[in-house]
C-alpha cells in the first residue's frame, strides 16, 4: 500500500504535465492569436505533450522549422513565470533541458508544501 509521500510524489508528477500543456497552449495563443493557435494545436494534439517535451519539440520543429525555437522559448519563459522562478538563459537554448529543470523545481516545491 503506497504511503502519503508516494501519493504526493505521484500527484506532483501528474500535475506538471497538465501545467506544461496549459502553458504550451496559452503561449502559442498569446504569440500567434486564436486562429493560428487552433491550427497548430490541432496538429500538435497537445494532450499528453506535457509528459514528453521531446515529442512537443519534434512535432513543433517538423511543423514550423527554425521559428519553433521562438515558441519553445516563450513556453519556457511562461512556465518559469508560472512557477515563480526567474528565467535566466544559459548557453544554447535547449527546450528539453529547461523543461526538465522546471519539472524538478516544481516537484521540489510541491514536496515542501505537502
Amino acid at each position: 500500500m503506497p504511503d502519503a509521500q508516494t501519493d504526493a510524489a505521484n500527484r506532483n508528477h501528474q500535475d506538471f504535465p497538465v501545467l506544461l500543456e496549459g502553458t504550451i497552449a496559452n503561449s502559442i495563443r498569446d504569440l500567434l492569436g486564436d486562429s493560428p493557435a487552433q491550427a497548430i494545436l490541432y496538429y500538435l494534439q497537445p494532450d499528453g505533450l506535457g509528459g514528453d517535451p521531446k515529442v512537443f519539440h519534434t512535432k513543433l520543429s517538423t511543423l514550423l522549422g527554425q521559428p519553433s525555437a521562438i515558441i519553445e522559448e516563450t513556453v519556457v519563459k511562461e512556465l518559469f513565470k508560472r512557477l515563480d522562478v526567474l528565467y535566466v538563459p544559459r548557453g544554447d537554448f535547449d527546450f528539453e533541458r529547461y523543461v526538465k529543470s522546471a519539472r524538478e523545481y516544481h516537484s521540489q516545491r510541491r514536496g515542501r508544501h505537502q
